[in-house]
């Protein structure tokens, strides 16, 4: 395949990782904490790199993360942001997937 299609179907040297993070965290009634407790996880999640979809439940983050400039070591960066969530007092567990392709799965429903 050329390399004008590769980079397109973002295949070979042009693929993609990202990870799911599944973290728990204490219930935080107070609607205006828990904006703020969502914006510090939000903020140190693209403080490390990453770009992120997902769902902020009562007690639980669901979210699949990728690198927002891929010329970051992906590795690395995950190690540093599980580092970085551990650190906020009301996460009791955060733990990550292996990689996976970011274009073409496999997914979690």
């Amino acid at each position: 395949m050329k390399k004008r299609l590769r980079k397109k179907k973002r295949l070979g040297e042009f693929q993609e990782f990202g990870f799911y993070l599944d973290a728990e965290y204490d219930e935080i009634k107070d609607e205006s904490k828990f904006d703020d407790f969502i914006d510090r996880v939000l903020d140190m999640i693209e403080d490390n790199g990453f770009v992120c979809g997902g769902k902020f439940l009562e007690e639980q983050f669901d979210g699949f993360l990728s690198l927002s400039n891929p010329s970051l070591e992906l590795e690395s960066q995950k190690k540093a942001l599980l580092e970085s969530l551990k650190s906020i007092s009301e996460i009791k567990k955060a733990e990550v997937s292996e990689n996976v392709d970011a274009w073409y799965g496999p997914f979690r429903d």
